[in-house]
């Protein structure tokens, strides 16, 4: 993964969700917490990504899966 490809797409789109870069990238977890200080040391303002609605609140079964974070869960990895 080139993460000035993830920093241009960032900037360019305006994106506004880890869940969106994670999807465009095909990134796990794992690898967004990965990438996270690059984001920060390279001008990602993280107020305008909002960690906590990267993958549950945005999923579409998130109100009947048992892994979801906002319920006590630990989330499914996306």
């Amino acid at each position: 993964m080139d993460i000035n490809k993830v920093i241009s797409y960032i900037k360019e789109k305006k994106v506004n969700s880890l869940y969106q870069i994670s999807e465009k990238f095909n990134l796990k977890n794992s690898e967004i917490e990965i990438i996270i200080p690059f984001l920060i040391s390279n001008g990602i303002n993280f107020s305008s990504i909002d960690k906590v609605k990267s993958v549950c609140s945005e999923c579409p079964l998130a109100n009947k899966c048992s892994k979801n974070k906002e319920k006590g869960g630990g989330g499914c990895g996306l």
